[in-house]
């Protein structure tokens, strides 16, 4: 087996190793199971394998018989992979070694190669070169360019002043001798021929040949782009290059701008007569609408938004109207003289009834004026007469024998109650003291509505317009409706 020797590649370049395999007779032999996991490369003697077998590659698909050659076969490795950090650097020496292959049936590890890297290329093949050293001695540089001291030419020593102007002879530099195209701009340094490097009058008349005025005038107008004065720049374009300057196909800028002004017209017309029959419409609407104050429209209201009428709108004699619907203090003073009797009555009653075991009963007072009887023959007493069922009395009065639920009953008494009933009811005092308070609610109140009112009353009159309510309309005949009635907001159905 054999690769490359030792050889020097530049920083970031890729190496391309190519190496054979022989048998035991010397005869070229395949190898198997080469992969790029089987490549490991050494850095300056360590036994430290590169890390990642990122950049690595087989030549020929497999790396195995290179270009279908038996026992040639070939890899790549890219220096530029950067996956193990600062393990490519230059001036460091690498082993490049296959471990762990197959060749005839053996398992075998052996060294591709090794390599050293160099400073990148500027150009590709073209090395960079450090010169630092003349002779075997360093030399003196300036801004990395030699300061060269000639002390001898052509095996002559030259001193000092060796060339001067009368040193050369006065045919020794003319313009037959100087190969054509020998020296122009691009043979001078940046700024090598200033105003400042030119002595005054070195150049005149005497010094320029008789047509040089004539190909320096060709010269300045064979430019594309010439600068006059006032910086004015003129392009020799003709009538053609001027049109497509502009984007102008041919010569019809004025039948442009006629068929553009004729456009205009069509479409203004069109806008002006969907104008008029818009304003047509709106004019039959308006003309049905009837004014008969200025700058009111008549109208039938049937209902308003809220808040729409304030006191300050209402009318002078809107209190007067309020306050005819409500009761006046002589009503009120009639209904607490009514309750003042109900309550001396049932009062009355109070005192005629007692609680006979749930049963309310007239009390012995009460019944002072009823009649009495001694017993025995001389007639019934009271307690008699109810023992008996039915009695027709005179002026045939019939009373019927009804128990007390039955009584309850006919009355609509749901349970013998009547006296916590009648307790239940205020008593004089009570009501005496419930009125004074429904009285002065009653009054308080009044007061609100008389306060509003009033407030009615002052504010109204100034929400009228020529005696109407200016008014905000939302419906009419049940109808909402929307708008304003100024321009563009009509008045019409929601």
């Amino acid at each position: 087996m054999s690769g490359f020797l030792l050889d020097c590649y530049p920083s970031g370049s890729t190496i391309y190793a190519i190496f054979n395999t022989f048998g035991a007779s010397g005869e070229s032999i395949t190898l198997s199971g080469l992969a790029t996991t089987d490549i490991e490369i050494y850095k300056n003697g360590s036994t430290t394998q590169r890390s990642s077998d990122n950049g690595y590659a087989l030549l020929d698909t497999d790396g195995t018989d290179f270009d279908s050659l038996t026992g040639i076969h070939g890899i790549s490795i890219d220096l530029s992979d950067n996956s193990d950090a600062s393990f490519y650097t230059i001036g460091a020496q690498f082993t490049v070694v296959l471990s762990s292959v197959t060749v005839n049936s053996q398992t075998v590890s052996f060294v591709v190669g090794s390599f050293r890297i160099m400073a990148a290329e500027s150009t590709s093949g073209t090395p960079k070169a450090d010169v630092s050293m003349f002779g075997g001695t360093a030399g003196t540089f300036s801004s990395g360019r030699p300061e060269v001291n000639t002390t001898h030419a052509a095996g002559t020593a030259w001193g000092s002043g060796a060339i001067t102007a009368a040193s050369i002879a006065s045919d020794a530099i003319t313009a037959a001798k100087i190969a054509d195209g020998a020296i122009d701009a691009a043979t001078f340094a940046t700024g090598a021929i200033t105003a400042t490097a030119i002595a005054a009058d070195a150049i005149g008349a005497s010094e320029l040949a008789a047509d040089a005025a004539t190909e320096i005038g060709t010269a300045v107008w064979a430019t594309t782009t010439r600068i006059l004065t006032a910086n004015t720049n003129l392009n020799d374009l003709n009538a053609a290059g001027i049109r497509s300057a502009v984007g102008l196909a041919s010569a019809n800028l004025d039948t442009q701008l006629g068929a553009i002004d004729d456009f205009i017209d069509t479409e203004v017309a069109a806008i002006l007569a969907a104008v008029d029959t818009e304003v047509g419409a709106i004019k039959a609407k308006t003309d049905s609408l009837t004014f008969s104050t200025s700058n009111r429209v008549d109208a039938q209201v049937f209902g308003m938004e809220n808040n729409v009428v304030t006191a300050a709108a209402a009318a002078a004699d809107l209190t007067t109207e309020l306050q005819s619907g409500l009761a006046t203090a002589a009503a009120l003073a009639t209904v607490d003289g009514i309750v003042d009797t109900s309550v001396a009555s049932t009062d009355k009653l109070d005192d005629t009834l007692e609680d006979n075991a749930g049963t309310y009963r007239f009390t012995a007072n009460a019944l002072e004026e009823g009649p009495a009887g001694e017993g025995g023959g001389g007639g019934a007493t009271a307690e008699e007469v109810w023992t008996y069922g039915t009695r027709v009395l005179p002026a045939n009065t019939n009373i019927n024998d009804l128990n007390a639920a039955g009584i309850r009953s006919a009355v609509g008494l749901a349970s013998a109650n009547l006296d916590t009933q009648i307790g239940d009811l205020p008593t004089n005092a009570e009501l005496s003291t419930a009125l004074a308070s429904a009285d002065d609610a009653v009054l308080s109140a009044v007061a609100g509505v008389q306060s509003d009112t009033n407030d009615i009353q002052s504010r109204l009159p100034a929400a009228l317009v020529s005696g109407r309510l200016d008014a905000h309309i939302g419906s009419v005949n049940d109808v909402a409706v929307t708008g304003d009635g100024q321009s563009g907001t009509e008045w019409g159905p929601a």
